[in-house]
């Protein structure tokens, strides 16, 4: 998206603590080791209920873990944004939602619904900024009395790679991104629009729609990688923040798990929206 399902400048700077496809719908993917669907909680997972009469937000803990984040073959998409080079990352243990946050969900908490397309409360939330989820993550901890943030660049990707379940997939599940993601294609009925969340096929770790429907808001500020190690890398200075995964005006080519992209914090865009990250 050159500009589609928790500040500029001086205020980015603020250190954060932890800091389409064809169509193919599934619930649960023989070839996953998901056992749940997207509103359904499985053997330790957590569902946070907003209201009671929505759909819950369910976590799912993520061991953490080290692998290599970026892409070793120099891929650059839009921005000209480069995912090399490809370097070793550790994170520790966290919990990510299945889903990205949906309209209902979004209408609940900040009582308007910015989206482009409302013909569905399930479909993601989009056209919201980074400022604005963070203004979201703040209302739905004092909703819910939990603790809720972005996930971190590198957390996201070791999530979207399946973490310590990963198969090495190009996308967040399968080398067919028409299992697992809504993008830009002939043939795809949600061509150039979101989707319900989790319609698709979900990865490793059982999280729906991270190469494809929206695009995502995560914690860090944007920063060129390096060939150096990090453990829980978050960058918090910079004048434009990250957003990761493909989204439904997107080319497959455009939607492999390693794409990253950055835009102003202040600025809206119609798709991106964001997954949480659970902290107590």
């Amino acid at each position: 998206m050159k500009i589609t399902k928790i500040l500029f400048g001086a205020l980015c700077a603020l250190t954060l603590t932890a800091c389409g496809g064809s169509g193919k719908t599934s619930g649960t993917d023989a070839d996953s080791t998901a056992t749940s669907g997207p509103f359904e909680a499985a053997n330790g997972e957590v569902a946070i209920s907003v209201s009671d009469s929505l759909q819950p937000l369910v976590f799912v803990p993520v061991k953490g873990g080290t692998f290599e984040m970026g892409d070793a073959n120099g891929s650059t998409h839009d921005d000209d944004i480069s995912e090399t080079p490809a370097h070793k990352v550790t994170v520790g243990d966290f919990s990510i939602c299945k889903i990205e946050v949906t309209q209902e969900i979004w209408q609940t908490v900040m009582g308007k619904n910015p989206s482009h397309e409302t013909d569905d409360p399930l479909k993601p939330v989009e056209n919201v900024s980074w400022n604005d989820t963070q203004a979201f993550v703040a209302k739905l901890g004092q909703l819910t009395g939990h603790k809720f943030r972005l996930p971190t660049e590198a957390e996201w990707e070791y999530a979207a790679r399946g973490g310590a379940k990963s198969k090495g997939t190009r996308f967040a599940g399968s080398d067919d991104p028409d299992e697992v993601a809504n993008f830009h294609a002939a043939g795809n009925p949600n061509e150039g629009r979101t989707a319900t969340v989790g319609i698709y096929s979900p990865n490793e770790l059982g999280l729906y729609d991270m190469s494809g429907n929206v695009a995502e808001w995560v914690q860090d500020c944007y920063a060129p990688y390096t060939e150096a190690e990090q453990t829980d890398p978050c960058v918090t200075t910079g004048d434009y923040h990250v957003y990761r995964g493909g989204h439904c005006n997107k080319d497959a080519d455009d939607c492999p798990l390693t794409v990253r992209m950055k835009f102003a914090p202040v600025m809206p865009a119609s798709s991106i929206g964001l997954r949480l990250v659970l902290v107590e």
